[in-house]
């Protein structure tokens, strides 16, 4: 009876087994481990991921470019052809006055010995043509005031140039082959960074250059007359100067009783007063200087062939700036950008990325991982969430480099919950 027991013993221990093997089968069949679920989710994630990524992801673009100069002057207005560039998706990274017109830029700055160097950005997103940081140039009353020294006064052409509130320059007038000319249009046009006094006559325009806190001015001729050559001359009374200098062999008091002309023909004169303060005229190219002085009263006439011409009116005993500049290698960065982001929708990436799954995307303006601190730095949403606890999620955080239009970049939380 003993044995019998011990059999029927062994064949209940058997079936039992049997019963748990199956039991264990069924469970592995139907009910699968929600530790291996996730995983199957990832290549979604990885496609939303990568579709987000991809639609805010933007070109910026930094070209360095140099100025090189072998003098140090303060307040110089610098001129870069940035043809190759689109202007008004340009920008200048600097704190400096600049403005972007006709494809170059004029930045206010200081040179200095050597060489100094700027950063253009440029993207496909619009940026303001200017910056002024400072007052700019005050026009009033017909009076141009530039926060300098310097002040110009007009009316249908220029008429008064003054420096430390003492009148300098007077009684403008153009010459064609000796014959006096009326402008057919004259205008203001006030940049901030710079003011042009355009004075337009008939066999050529005159365009005026005021700088922001400057005193000095520039002056270009353009010829507008491209088929007929003539005599061309630019007359004015220089004020309140004791001498005046050409070169070795050109100079003198200008204090005579009786009345004195010079004609050199040369690129510069400076006339100077008993305190030292000067002033002068610098061409680009060689004119006839024609100098017709008494009792401290110049007349001073630049004759020269219808051309291009440009000179400067320096005060101070400064001289020309004078600089060249370099392009460097642009350098391109590729990264996600927030501009675009209105445009996003859940349905937009899921079409985008070819998921069914449903998902949510946090950017966070933070690297920490507290809950509070995330909400309260939130930069993008994308979906909602589910709740269902019995809900298989794969869910992710990474940390990535989100850039402005400046080029101005932050490490972020990209956080992305598929389910």
């Amino acid at each position: 009876m003993l044995k019998k027991k011990r059999g029927f013993s062994q064949v209940d221990w058997a079936v039992s087994l049997a019963i748990f093997l199956l039991y264990l089968a069924w469970f592995f069949m139907y009910v699968k481990p929600s530790i291996i679920e996730p995983n199957l989710l990832v290549p979604s994630y990885e496609k939303i991921r990568a579709s987000l990524v991809e639609e805010l992801s933007q070109e910026v673009i930094t070209t360095p470019f140099f100025v090189f100069s072998n003098q140090s002057m303060n307040k110089q207005l610098l001129e870069v052809n940035i043809s190759f560039l689109e202007g008004e998706k340009t920008y200048l990274k600097t704190s400096k006055p600049y403005v972007i017109l006709d494809e170059t830029l004029y930045v206010l700055d200081d040179l200095v010995s050597g060489a100094k160097i700027y950063y253009l950005v440029s993207s496909d997103q619009t940026y303001p043509s200017n910056n002024t940081n400072a007052l700019g140039i005050i026009e009033e009353n017909n009076i141009v005031n530039p926060n300098s020294k310097l002040l110009i006064k007009y009316g249908n052409t220029i008429d008064e140039v003054y420096y430390g509130e003492v009148l300098r320059i007077k009684d403008f007038a153009y010459f064609q082959e000796g014959e006096q000319l009326g402008n057919l249009n004259f205008e203001s046009v006030n940049k901030d960074v710079f003011l042009d006094l355009v004075e337009e006559f008939q066999p050529f325009t005159s365009t005026t250059k005021i700088v922001l806190e400057s005193d000095n001015y520039k002056t270009k001729i353009k010829r507008n007359d491209a088929q007929n050559n003539h005599n061309m001359t630019i007359s004015f009374e220089a004020v309140g100067f004791t001498d005046y200098f050409i070169d070795n062999d050109n100079y003198d008091s200008l204090d005579v009783s009786q009345q004195k002309c010079v004609v050199s023909n040369n690129k510069e004169i400076m006339l100077s007063d008993e305190n030292n303060e000067s002033m002068s005229i610098v061409f680009n190219k060689e004119v006839d200087i024609n100098i017709c002085y008494e009792d401290y009263e110049a007349l001073l006439s630049f004759t020269f062939i219808n051309q291009n011409m440009q000179y400067q009116t320096i005060f101070s005993n400064q001289t020309i700036s004078e600089y060249e500049t370099v392009f460097g290698v642009p350098i391109t960065k590729y990264e996600i950008m927030l501009l675009g982001a209105g445009n996003l929708t859940e349905q937009s990436i899921k079409t985008s990325a070819n998921v069914n799954e449903n998902f949510a995307i946090r950017l966070y303006n933070t690297t920490i991982k507290d809950t509070q601190t995330r909400r309260n730095n939130t930069l993008l949403s994308i979906g909602g969430y589910y709740y269902d606890p019995n809900t298989i999620v794969y869910s992710k955080d990474e940390i990535v480099k989100v850039q402005d239009k400046y080029l101005n970049q932050e490490r972020m939380t990209l956080h992305v919950t598929v389910w």
